[in-house]
């Protein structure tokens, strides 16, 4: 205090950047419609929204589904990487859940992000078209170092594929806490009081 300079209760410590690339990835098939799609698109806009906040985390929104007969993976690219968050995340739901295509096309684009750590956020509510491929998929996305995360819609057929590391939520009030207990602890670190 007799100094007068306030500088004085600086302290310089070392931490750790966050410096991760997080995609989220929507299931826009069919069974989403009404009450899932509204809980799923809440639920990105929430988790994009919150991660805005954090310096040195990148965030990409993309949707997928299958045609009418479920054979072809289409994605829909909804947030790209530094692009602001928006609201015009409503989509139509249609045709099945090809999981397996659509994870390889999100790990492609993790790959080319700057940032060290990588994580995938999976929202869905049921299962995938292929069990098989999806669990393949999952393989090489832990073999090349990306994180990945699921949280089920009205469903918890995501637990059949992403045990350990997936919640369910069955209405929008159960929205916060699912995703602290997901990705807030994941992403800063923060444990749970």
């Amino acid at each position: 205090m007799k100094t007068e300079n306030p500088k004085v209760f600086i302290q310089r410590t070392e931490c750790i950047a966050v410096s991760t690339s997080l995609h989220i990835l929507l299931d826009a098939s069919a069974s989403m419609y009404g009450k899932p799609m509204e809980l799923a698109t809440a639920s990105c806009h929430a988790i994009a929204s919150a991660c805005s906040a954090l310096k040195g985390l990148n965030t990409a929104i993309t949707a997928f589904n299958g045609n009418y007969r479920g054979d072809v993976g289409l994605v829909y690219p909804l947030l790209k990487y530094g692009q602001p968050v928006h609201t015009r995340i409503n989509l139509m739901p249609s045709g099945g859940t090809p999981l397996a295509p659509a994870l390889w096309w999100v790990m492609q684009q993790l790959l080319f992000t700057k940032e060290r750590r990588k994580m995938l956020f999976v929202l869905t509510d049921g299962q995938p078209t292929d069990m098989t491929a999806t669990r393949k998929a999952l393989k090489m996305a832990h073999k090349i170092g990306l994180e990945v995360y699921g949280l089920g819609i009205l469903d918890e057929s995501i637990k059949q594929f992403l045990p350990a590391s997936s919640r369910s939520i069955y209405d929008l009030g159960e929205l916060p806490v699912a995703l602290f207990d997901i990705l807030g602890k994941n992403i800063i670190g923060i444990p749970r009081i």
